[in-house]
């Protein structure tokens, strides 16, 4: 079964193949229709990634702001989007401020009804916008950058007070019967951390190290998706105990000099291009690009799940998704 499988690569338990992600973009299952829904068919993936939704009495704000005050705007071309309005741009209103019940009824609804059509695969519940993500949603990019220099205490006190929220939501997913926890934030630039190592040592590291610790402590693996260069920081995610580390884009780290490095210590997840080879190779260049994931941030027992390192988007060529599957069904077999 897929939970079996996905479990015995999470903690190298020697699994029979190597599991796999879809992380394919809505759109690209709209562009693309029956012909890729179709074509999955044959290759059923083993993890169902589940989300929370808004509470059930929670009304729509008039502007468009989410549920923690934050207003988004989409991004030129209609691919992602950005914050526009931050509802902690001033430390002021913090003390005001109310965070968003993590244990709030209809939270979990829609996840428990996947599960119900999803029996057999591994159940992972994300917990997404974690710290950083949440803190400069809330804050500004530039305030929170700032800040984690010139305003030290308020920055602590933000993160203490998402990381309440956070925890809160991963007693819920594990009350719903959940595998592991996805945790989102992306420290990393293309070629380089977004802040130095010292600082996601002092104010990041221990935080991640409580959260590790409660899923730890209610059986549950913990996933840290990371887009970017944190070639610099897997080490420290590997002492407080992460279990999987989820995006490795091949254009901002070497995956074979990650694979040598670490591969073995931490359970690999991702590493396929969706910037470069997804949307502009072809067949064959995606094929070698499934192969050379597998061989070097695999090992013989396991320690590596497939996905694409950032969802694969409409403009990959159906070609290109197919062969993502197919490879990995012909190179996922370590014995074959």
């Amino acid at each position: 079964m897929s939970r079996e499988l996905v479990r015995k690569a999470v903690e190298f338990d020697s699994p029979e193949r190597v599991p796999f992600l879809y992380w394919i973009d809505s759109r690209t299952f709209q562009k693309y229709g029956e012909a890729l829904t179709d074509f999955l068919k044959d290759f059923p993936e083993d993890i169902c990634q589940l989300h929370i939704t808004t509470p059930k009495d929670w009304q729509p704000a008039p502007d468009g702001s989410d549920e923690w005050g934050c207003k988004r705007r989409a991004a030129t071309g209609g691919l992602g989007s950005r914050i526009e309005k931050h509802p902690l741009e001033r430390w002021e209103a913090l003390s005001d401020y109310v965070f968003p019940d993590p244990y709030a009824p209809g939270r979990f609804d829609r996840a428990a009804e996947q599960m119900k059509v999803s029996p057999g695969r591994y159940f992972l519940g994300t917990v997404g916008n974690t710290i950083f993500e949440r803190m400069h949603f809330l804050h500004g990019f530039e305030n929170t950058l700032e800040d984690l220099y010139l305003n030290r205490d308020r920055i602590e006190e933000l993160a203490d007070r998402i990381l309440e929220f956070d925890i809160g939501l991963i007693h819920g997913w594990a009350k719903l019967g959940v595998d592991g926890i996805f945790f989102m934030d992306d420290y990393g630039l293309q070629n380089q951390l977004v802040m130095p190592p010292k600082l996601f040592r002092q104010i990041f590291k221990p935080r991640y190290r409580q959260l590790i610790e409660v899923c730890h402590k209610l059986g549950l693996h913990a996933f840290l998706h990371s887009c970017g260069n944190v070639y610099e920081i897997i080490p420290d995610l590997i002492e407080i105990g992460l279990d999987v580390l989820q995006g490795l884009q091949p254009h901002a780290m070497d995956i074979e000099q990650v694979g040598r490095r670490f591969g073995g210590q931490i359970c690999f997840m991702g590493g396929l291009d969706a910037q470069c080879t997804l949307p502009f190779g072809t067949p064959e260049e995606v094929r070698q690009m499934v192969k050379k994931c597998i061989q070097h941030l695999g090992t013989s027992k396991g320690g590596y799940i497939g996905s694409p390192s950032t969802e694969i988007l409409p403009d990959t060529p159906l070609e290109n998704i197919k062969a993502v599957f197919r490879s990995w069904w012909e190179f996922g077999y370590p014995e074959r």
